[in-house]
């Protein structure tokens, strides 16, 4: 009995030992991160002080010592205990070669921090437009937008204050309609709606650009006619607007509407065909959006709708162009390649002397990879004799680098009486290794 308790003495000593050791553990890990936090602080407060608060900020931010978390964290504290302001701090931001941070890393810091920060909603609205404005035409422009839709969609009241600011002083913050928009749908869906509805009737176009705009990044709850709703003014408005831009929106929205309400193809459909039949430039762009970016969700019927469309692309359009090359590579890669390379030699021959097949470097990179497809062009453009067609053929050969290419001829491109023809497909094919 006494070797027993013993032994459950000692194993009752032990676990008590090993709690102590814990908590003392804990203790410890505790009071680290305190004078971590503490000192993190201060530095802060003394880099504000001093006028290098942005640099400071940044250089915290590559810190092994720090995480972005726990710098935004305690950014919200001192904003939210009014030891600074980190808003009016970060308006000072600048996107310039020469200052000390990086614009777009030390902006990112502020994205953390938005959601939590107490602060009325004029400001933040001031900051953020400075920051999009200041990032120019990168692809993260407008990234301070999400953190924004978050930041408004915590309290009922700041996208209705956003949208009374909003319709105060549209040149000023016009570009805010939609996270504001979108937003406030988050919070009541029907009367955010029914506001940008009211909004497609505003007698400024920069407003209903935007309200148009809204229509199609609206979380819908299904079971509900509220999309409906939204594609009726969408066809109301294609029935009266002329505006470009305002009709470029109107596509994103409709294909928005689309993925939302699939049984609604026909009508919407028809309405993108309507505002193409405008021949703007960027409802093309629009357009080109589509089937680059979203190809695997287009109907067969829309995909033929914008290829008849994007026939007519202008030279001059890189953007539109690109585009239009990363849905031609997935178009050229289906089972039968036809729809893809008809229309790849229509703009071509369209163009001769201003849209080169090298414009179409994904493409190019798949007949690379696809001997399949690139033996049938070849057959079908040194048949056409084309001289843009056969240069195009060249470019495809010579992005070939080292890689040994074994070209053969596509039966189904030829009309086996035609001997004459096959002839002359001979020689030019024998011509490109020479």
């Amino acid at each position: 009995m006494t070797n027993h308790s013993t032994r459950c003495g000692d194993t009752a000593a032990v676990s008590v030992s090993s709690i102590v050791v814990l908590n003392h553990d804990e203790s410890f890990i505790l009071l680290k991160k305190a004078i971590k936090m503490n000192t993190l602080r201060n530095d802060l407060i003394v880099a504000f002080q001093e006028g290098n608060f942005l640099q400071v900020v940044y250089e915290k931010s590559l810190s092994e010592h720090e995480s972005g978390n726990d710098l935004a964290d305690e950014l919200v504290r001192m904003h939210n205990d009014e030891l600074l302001d980190v808003v009016a701090a970060f308006k000072a931001l600048r996107n310039k070669s020469d200052a000390a941070y990086d614009f777009f890393m030390t902006c990112s810091i502020l994205e953390k921090a938005l959601l939590h920060l107490n602060s009325p909603v004029r400001p933040v609205m001031d900051c953020v437009l400075h920051l999009v404005k200041e990032a120019g035409q990168k692809m993260a422009a407008d990234t301070p937008f999400g953190p924004f839709i978050d930041f408004c969609a915590t309290a009922p009241s700041r996208p209705k204050e956003s949208l009374n600011q909003i319709e105060a002083s549209i040149d000023q913050f016009a570009h805010l309609l939609t996270p504001t928009i979108v937003a406030g749908a988050r919070i009541d869906t029907k009367y955010y709606l029914n506001e940008a509805i009211r909004l497609t009737g505003h007698k400024n176009i920069e407003i209903r650009k935007r309200a148009i705009f809204s229509l199609g990044r609206i979380q819908y709850p299904q079971g509900t006619n509220l999309c409906e709703l939204a594609l009726t003014c969408l066809e109301l408005s294609g029935t009266k607007e002329t505006d470009d831009h305002l009709l470029g929106n109107l596509i994103k929205s409709a294909f928005s509407l689309y993925k939302h309400d699939k049984s609604q193809e026909e009508r919407i459909i028809n309405l993108i065909n309507r505002a193409l039949l405008q021949e703007g430039d960027y409802v093309l762009r629009a357009a080109a959006e589509l089937f680059g970016f979203d190809f695997n969700e287009l109907p067969q019927a829309l995909l033929d709708v914008l290829l008849d469309h994007l026939r007519r692309v202008r030279p001059q359009d890189k953007g539109t162009l690109d585009n239009i090359d990363y849905g031609l590579k997935k178009l050229i890669k289906r089972e039968d390649p036809t729809k893809g390379i008809e229309f790849l030699e229509a703009v071509l021959i369209a163009n001769p002397n201003d849209i080169p097949m090298g414009i179409f470097d994904s493409v190019i990179r798949e007949l690379c990879k696809n001997n399949n497809i690139l033996n049938k062009l070849l057959t079908r453009w040194f048949l056409r004799g084309d001289r843009v067609l056969c240069e195009g053929i060249q470019e495809v050969v010579n992005n070939a680098h080292n890689q040994i290419m074994l070209l053969k001829i596509d039966p189904s491109e030829l009309v086996p009486i035609d001997l004459v023809h096959i002839v002359f497909l001979a020689r030019k094919a024998s011509a490109i290794y020479s």
